[in-house]
C-alpha cells in the first residue's frame, strides 16, 4: 500500500520514549515509567496547523496493576509551536473504535499549554494527575491528543482514509480546518476523511510521584524507587515540593549545609548559605581572676579554656598563679591573666623577688651608669612597650631618672647628672 502524506502527521508531533513491553506477563506495582508499543507504534503528526489524535490503550498491554499517571514523555522531531496542546485520558470498555467518530465526553484534561516545541526529549507533567486501574472494568485506556494551532508549520498533507482489519486510532490533520461544525480539535465530530491505525501510536506514561532528595532536589518515580522521602502517588515537581538544604551551625562554630530534619545545631533556615560563615564562634570559659565568664576566645580578656568548657564555681579558683614583676621592679603574685607585667610562669613566687630592680640611669642593666647607657635612654623615651621589645630584663623606669613615673625629655639633664654613679 502506497505511503499517506498524513502518515507524517504522526511522526512529527511526539515520538514518546522509555521501557519497552515484553510479552504479557503477571501483574505488578508500575515502574515510574511504562512505554507501550515499543517501536512498532505509530509516532504522532505536527505538519498541519490542527491535529487531533485518539488512541485505545488495552489494559493486557500494562505489565502493571495501574496507579497514577502524571505525564508522559516524548521525543519531539522538528520545531514549532503547539498552541493548546492537550492531553486528556479516560478509561473505557472499548477495545477498538466503532467508526470514524471522536468521542467528546468523559474525559480527564490532564494537560493543556502552548508548548514550544523542538528535536529531542520531551516531557508534558500533568497538572491533573489520572487515577488508571486496568485491574477493574473498564479496564483499557482511551487516550486524546490534539493541538489547535493558527500558523501552519509545513504544506497542506491532505486526509486520506485507510481501511484496516481494526481501529485502534482514529486522527484527523488540516490547516485550520473544521470537523462537523467545530474548528477547535477539542470539539471535532464525525470526520468525512480521516486516518484510520489498527495500532496505538507509541506512548510513554508516566507512574509514581515526586521523591525529594537531600539536597533539595525532586524526580518523579515509583515509590520503590525513592531514594528519598516520597510524597504520594500523583504529586509532582512543579512547583518544587521538597524541603530546601540551609545553613546548620555547630557549638564548635563549623557550619555545613542540611535540611532541617538532620542539623543537630543551629539551623538557619532554607536557602541560608555557610558563606560567609552565619555561625558564631564557640565559647568557653574565660578566667579573668577568679571570675568566670563564657566568651569566645576573641572575646576574653583573660585566660580562655577552650570551647565548651563550662564555667564551675572553683574553676578559675583552681588556675595557677605565678610572680608578676611590673616596671618598678616590684612583684605581685597574680592569676597571668590579671598580669600586665612580666609573667614569670605557673606557681612562681616573689620570694626572693625575681624582678629586675630599679638602678637610675642604668639603661643597659649593668649596674654602672657610664657613656654606654646613652643609646639606651635615647630608645627608652620612646615609650615602654616599644622598650619592652628590646630589653625585656631591663626595667624602663631606670630611664625615669627625676622620679615621676615617666621618661620624657624631662629625665635628660638628671640622666646626665647621674653618669658614673653605680647601683648596689
Amino acid at each position: 500500500m502506497k505511503a499517506s502524506p498524513i502518515t507524517p502527521l504522526l511522526r512529527t508531533l511526539f515520538t514518546c520514549t522509555a521501557l519497552v513491553l515484553g510479552a504479557p506477563h503477571a501483574r505488578a506495582t508500575c515502574p515510574a515509567t511504562v512505554e507501550l508499543n515499543g517501536t512498532a507504534g505509530d509516532p504522532f503528526y505536527g505538519f498541519a496547523s490542527d491535529a487531533r489524535v485518539m488512541s485505545v490503550y488495552l489494559a493486557s498491554e500494562f505489565p502493571c496493576d495501574g496507579g497514577t499517571i502524571v505525564g508522559v514523555s516524548c521525543y519531539m522531531i522538528g520545531s514549532y509551536t503547539m498552541d493548546s496542546l492537550t492531553v486528556r485520558l479516560q478509561e473505557t470498555s472499548l477495545s477498538a473504535l466503532a467508526d470514524d467518530s471522536f468521542i467528546n465526553t468523559g474525559w480527564t484534561l490532564c494537560y493543556q499549554a502552548n508548548r514550544p516545541i523542538t528535536p529531542g526529549w520531551q516531557t508534558f507533567m500533568f497538572s491533573t494527575p489520572f487515577v488508571y486501574t486496568p485491574t477493574v472494568s473498564p479496564v483499557n485506556l482511551l487516550a486524546d491528543f490534539s493541538y489547535n494551532s493558527f500558523t501552519p508549520p509545513g504544506v497542506e498533507t491532505g486526509m486520506t482514509t485507510y481501511t484496516t482489519a481494526g481501529l485502534r486510532s482514529l486522527m484527523m490533520a488540516c490547516n485550520n480546518c473544521t470537523c462537523s461544525t467545530s474548528d477547535d480539535p477539542l470539539s471535532w465530530t464525525t470526520c468525512t476523511g480521516c486516518t484510520r491505525f489498527a495500532t496505538a501510536p507509541r506512548v510513554q506514561f508516566i507512574f509514581g510521584g515526586a521523591c525529594c532528595h537531600a539536597n533539595g532536589t525532586c524526580g518523579i518515580t515509583a515509590q520503590a524507587d525513592c531514594t528519598g522521602t516520597w510524597l504520594g502517588l500523583g504529586t509532582t515537581c512543579a512547583p518544587n515540593p521538597c524541603p530546601q538544604p540551609g545553613a546548620c551551625c555547630f557549638t564548635d562554630g563549623s557550619c555545613t549545609l542540611v535540611l532541617q530534619s538532620a542539623c543537630t545545631g543551629t539551623w538557619h533556615g532554607e536557602w541560608s548559605t555557610c558563606s560567609p560563615a552565619p555561625c558564631p564562634p564557640p565559647a568557653g570559659a574565660c578566667c579573668v581572676g577568679v571570675v568566670c565568664t563564657m566568651t569566645s576566645q576573641s572575646q576574653c580578656g583573660g585566660t580562655w579554656l577552650g570551647p565548651g568548657v563550662i564555667c564551675t564555681p572553683v574553676l578559675c579558683q583552681s588556675l595557677p598563679q605565678g610572680a608578676c614583676c611590673f616596671s618598678d621592679g616590684t612583684c605581685q603574685v597574680l592569676y597571668q591573666s590579671l598580669c600586665h607585667g612580666t609573667w614569670h610562669g605557673d606557681w612562681t613566687t616573689c620570694l626572693p623577688n625575681p624582678c629586675p630592680q630599679v638602678c637610675t640611669g642604668d639603661t643597659n642593666c649593668d649596674k654602672r651608669v657610664t657613656f654606654a647607657d646613652i643609646d639606651p635612654f635615647v630608645e627608652a623615651l620612646v615609650g615602654e612597650s616599644a622598650w619592652l621589645m628590646h630589653h625585656p630584663n631591663c626595667p624602663w623606669l631606670n630611664a625615669d631618672c627625676n622620679h615621676d613615673k615617666h621618661v620624657n625629655f624631662a629625665d635628660i639633664d638628671p640622666f646626665v647628672a647621674v653618669i658614673g654613679t653605680t647601683c648596689l
